[in-house]
């Protein structure tokens, strides 16, 4: 039988808008209406396309998502966040249930009355195996002995589930089953142990709380495709709602993340899963605040760190190139943790990487971006905004390149200080050049 996904994004990509390309060249998803219909009509209709590259792509706040490690400091509710991944919350299963039987939510109670003061969606990941039911108590895991080894019994792991499940039933919205378990110090066992702990879960959720989505494991990095495959043809893909994948590419740029994303979706298709939507639930990378306390921080040696000029260029374009790839939520890590933050202080400073993370998501909020695609040195994005205005973000990875607008237009950049700003009023085909730091042009 046909994938049905395929028809989808063959239907949507006919269901799109048209924006003038520099240099006269036409950029073109088919509209095969009425004029008179085609500017309403075509955004309504888009709001079904299937998250394939190519279909116009609408952004919605829960994909504007974070980790948050200190829900009790209040600025991360002004920055417009519309989902929060609960980990590195010190709300794993070893710090809920100690011993068995004796569950501590206090933690996890404050966090949950937090954002839900904020109206945020929760996604709460399912993880870290208390020794008292761990197969290997002896085994060093990231979290404490034997936190990264599968439950000694599945019904230790189902009973908690549950509890969790129904102690924040209508609250909690979506549950990952564990982080990362590619990499051994979360996670020691085979794909085919973590599908059965899914397996398990998934019964214990939806027993309790039918419409809370169930999200696949979080596999990590390009060297996790074959585990993910394993883990799908394992039978995972048959209990999930969502696939979670990190696209981390710690050695490179934003636009290093658009083969893996292709990957991934490439191995759902071939596990009969290719219109299952794709969560990005963990990217970041390392921002040096100037202090020089990342060999203290213990950041590995060969990560990246980036300047802030560079982190304020790397978030839209990180942002842009998710959500035009089918992506449908992006965790950033992390909103306030102490080398990977957006803010400064832990949570309690806005830096220009942090506001700019506000600036574009209130910039591009209810829109839509189409294809992001190299043009030459540039990369270009097609935008329609939430107005109906037709516009473009274009960059360059590196150095600065000269490109000519077809059309007239306005010009907006992102400032020193991370903020959207209009600059002027362009003539058609005025030389710009772009950095790589992006450009916005309106259509009017």
């Amino acid at each position: 039988m046909a994938d049905p996904s395929k028809a989808r994004c063959a239907l949507s990509r006919n269901l799109s808008f048209n924006l003038p390309r520099a240099e006269s060249r036409a950029l073109s998803w088919r509209l095969p209406l009425a004029p008179s219909l085609a500017p309403s009509l075509a955004l309504s209709l888009l709001a079904l396309a299937p998250p394939c590259a190519g279909a116009p792509q609408t952004f919605t706040p829960a994909f504007f998502g974070a980790h948050v490690h200190r829900a009790g400091n209040d600025l991360w509710k002004r920055a417009g966040l519309g989902a929060l991944r609960l980990h590195d919350s010190n709300v794993t299963w070893a710090e809920l249930e100690p011993e068995r039987g004796r569950r501590d939510w206090r933690n996890l109670d404050r966090i949950v009355a937090s954002a839900r003061g904020a109206r945020v969606e929760l996604l709460l990941p399912l993880q870290g195996t208390p020794r008292w039911a761990a197969s290997e108590p002896r085994r060093a895991g990231a979290y404490g002995m034997g936190a990264n080894t599968a439950p000694a019994r599945l019904a230790d792991w189902s009973a908690y589930v549950g509890a969790v499940a129904r102690r924040y039933k209508g609250v909690v919205g979506a549950y990952e089953i564990w982080n990362e378990p590619n990499l051994a110090r979360f996670f020691s066992g085979a794909p085919q142990q973590m599908a059965a702990l899914t397996r398990s879960a998934a019964r214990a959720i939806r027993q309790i709380d039918p419409a809370a989505k169930v999200v696949c494991a979080g596999i990590t990095g390009s060297y996790g495709l074959r585990w993910f495959k394993d883990y799908l043809a394992a039978g995972a893909n048959k209990d999930c709602d969502v696939i979670a994948y990190h696209f981390y590419v710690h050695h490179g740029s934003p636009e290093k993340m658009v083969p893996v994303i292709k990957q991934v979706r490439a191995a759902m298709r071939g596990a009969g899963i290719g219109d299952m939507p794709i969560w990005n639930t963990e990217t970041g990378w390392v921002i040096d605040d100037g202090r020089g306390n990342l060999p203290a921080a213990g950041v590995p040696s060969g990560w990246r760190a980036l300047s802030m000029e560079t982190a304020v260029a790397y978030v839209p374009r990180a942002l842009l190139l998710a959500r035009s790839n089918g992506v449908e939520r992006f965790y950033w890590y992390s909103w306030d943790h102490g080398t990977m933050g957006l803010t400064s202080g832990r949570g309690t400073g806005m830096t220009p990487a942090a506001r700019v993370y506000t600036s574009f998501r209130n910039y591009v909020m209810g829109g839509r971006v189409g294809r992001c695609a190299r043009e030459g040195a540039l990369w270009r994005c097609a935008l329609v905004l939430r107005d109906g205005t037709r516009a473009e973000a274009w960059w360059s990875e590196r150095g600065r390149h000269t490109f000519r607008p077809a059309r007239a237009g306005s010009l907006l950049r992102i400032n020193e200080r991370g903020e959207i700003e209009r600059v002027r009023q362009l003539a058609a085909r005025s030389p710009l050049a772009a950095g790589p730091t992006p450009l916005f042009i309106e259509y009017r």
